[in-house]
């Protein structure tokens, strides 16, 4: 049977691809770098092995006997390249190393939507790759740097380069449930979204098939973050939508930043998260049908919502059709 070794388990995307892929019956083999967070996978059948992406020799367990990887793992924030560097570039690249060594046939790379500058049209598989953020540039480095190991060790090499990938416990949520949105922005600004549900199947398919190379994917229907916000406020009339202009935005984060440095302590909205809010990056429709052959659970957020927020706020969800008279 395939054995499949996933990093980053214990992440958003990566609780869900491991209960999918447990569910499946496919055995895999979690990956976490703080035995501490095990507790997030206590209900998950699989393995658990601890290992770290900037230390080589840890992953030489992890990977032993595996024959894919599904890569998740990485310092997933708004950070200067410096500070990502290590994970995302030269941890990938360790993992690779690690892989070809142990035998691994199949490598699957969690790519980012943010590997593409924006711009009026919507993203395709054509459009070259231009990041304008730290994060965007680390991940694309990332993919180049391991597409080269991989062809040069007749390793089938995928990266899905995800779009924002939304559920009951992504970060979004986090404001959601507090009943507040602020947005840096006019929120008029196409975007391509993605259920957590649905990427975590899609980067099994990935994993489970004889596809090949770097594809971008995205739901059936990118909307602008206003029209988003508004499917949201439909499921939860409570949650309150709070727009600052980008140029406060930008100031107010960066004095933030600097304050919360001279303290030692990192800031979860840098100044440069701003500007990537604002990007224009809607994805042609039917991406994840034509490159994985898959159908969508939730084709579009007006699907998704719903059942994010039923998943999210049990107790305060109630659908407008169900108004009582």
């Amino acid at each position: 049977m395939q054995k499949i070794l996933v990093t980053g388990a214990c992440g958003f995307i990566g609780i869900e691809v491991s209960r999918q892929l447990a569910e499946a019956g496919l055995s895999p083999r979690l990956m976490v770098r703080r035995t501490a967070r095990r507790q997030f996978l206590k209900d998950i059948q699989a393995e658990t092995v601890q290992a770290d992406l900037v230390i080589p020799h840890s992953l030489k367990m992890a990977l032993q006997g595996v024959d894919t990887v599904i890569h998740l793992g990485a310092r997933a924030a708004f950070e200067n390249y410096r500070a990502l560097y290590p994970s995302i570039v030269e941890g990938s690249a360790n993992l690779m190393q690690a892989g070809i060594e142990a035998g691994v046939r199949h490598f699957v790379f969690a790519g980012t939507l943010l590997a593409y500058p924006g711009g009026p049209s919507p993203v395709n598989q054509a459009t070259p790759a231009a990041p304008q953020s730290a994060y965007g540039q680390a991940k694309h480095h990332a993919e180049i740097r391991l597409e080269q190991m991989a062809r040069r060790a007749d390793v089938r090499f995928v990266s899905l380069r995800l779009p924002h990938v939304y559920g009951a416990y992504s970060l979004i949520f986090d404001q959601i449930r507090r009943g507040r949105i602020l947005f840096p922005g006019r929120g008029t600004n196409h975007f391509a979204h993605l259920h957590v549900h649905d990427a975590a199947r899609a980067l099994i398919q990935a994993a489970c098939s004889d596809l090949e190379g770097i594809h971008v994917i995205g739901d059936n229907q990118p909307c602008s973050w206003n029209t988003f916000f508004q499917t949201a406020r439909d499921c939860y009339p409570r949650l309150r939508i709070l727009h600052l202009p980008q140029s406060l935005a930008i100031l107010g984060a960066c004095l933030v930043e600097r304050g919360l440095k001279a303290f030692g302590r990192p800031t979860p909205w840098p100044c440069r998260a701003v500007g990537i809010w604002n990007l224009n990056l809607p994805v042609v429709s039917g991406t994840v049908k034509s490159v994985l052959g898959m159908d969508l659970v939730y084709p579009c957020i007006g699907d998704g919502l719903p059942d994010a927020f039923r998943e999210a706020m049990p107790m305060f969800w109630r659908p407008s059709n169900l108004d009582v008279i």
